[in-house]
């Protein structure tokens, strides 16, 4: 699937950037690896996987990746992590680079 269209649904409308695991699962909250824990998602999947539940994104990540990728996943979401500062900036980094932001 491509970078701009909903990992759910596949639509280019209105991309915003969803969780598999919420944001609080500091351990994964910005893993954007393919098989990681963020990806671009529709405006209106996005609010569904907040209010309804994550059945729909569950299903589409099994799909692409497979429930074995999904449990570990959801293994690393559970772990606790304490970042440092240093860490922080190599992740805004991988960020900048990622979204090809100048500085």
């Amino acid at each position: 699937m491509e970078a701009d269209r909903c990992f759910v649904c596949g639509t280019r409308k209105c991309p915003t950037l969803g969780h598999l695991f919420g944001r609080a699962s500091m351990a994964t909250r910005w893993d954007i690896a393919p098989d990681g824990n963020c990806h671009v998602q529709c405006f209106d999947c996005n609010r569904k996987h907040s209010h309804v539940g994550r059945e729909s994104y569950e299903n589409a990540y099994i799909q692409r990746f497979g429930r074995a990728k999904l449990d570990e996943l959801a293994q690393r979401a559970r772990g606790i992590i304490h970042l440092s500062v240093n860490e922080l900036r190599d992740i805004r980094e991988r960020f900048r680079i990622a979204l090809h932001i100048h500085n």
